[in-house]
């Protein structure tokens, strides 16, 4: 059934296969579990915590600068489109260029999670770390 719901919200696109626990909290069960259902567990490196908005004491800087700090060969940086529930400044979105800018500044690139995903003649779902973890 959620599967279906996916496909429809999709508008009949191939569904990613990935899928990041809420918190990042996971167990080896939860992990088998999604594995299963054909997705690979994608961990991720930081958050900006811009999720949190100005409301939440966060600003453009800081989220900037908890990405700034994470960037190592590997690293994933998570943000986010929205603000939580009651906060209305979406600090991730206005300080995305900052990063970008940051990533390439320091040598890095940016990447498509798909790329992780070695194409094979018979697809083995498995949970993907961020290098060093």
């Amino acid at each position: 059934a959620a599967d279906r719901a996916l496909r429809a919200a999709g508008a009949g696109a191939a569904l990613t296969p990935f899928f990041r626990f809420p918190y990042g909290e996971t167990a080896p069960g939860h992990i088998r579990e999604v594995n299963e259902l054909g997705f690979a567990d994608i961990e991720y490196t930081a958050d900006t915590n811009g999720w949190k908005g100005t409301e939440g004491g966060m600003t453009v800087d800081r989220a900037v600068r908890r990405a700034v700090d994470a960037l190592r060969p590997g690293a994933i940086l998570q943000l986010h489109v929205g603000a939580s529930e009651g906060r209305t400044d979406v600090l991730d979105a206005r300080a995305l260029p900052r990063i970008l800018d940051a990533v390439v500044g320091r040598g890095y690139r940016v990447t498509d999670l798909r790329a992780l995903r070695a194409p094979t003649a018979r697809r083995r779902p498995r949970t993907v770390l961020p290098q060093g973890t």
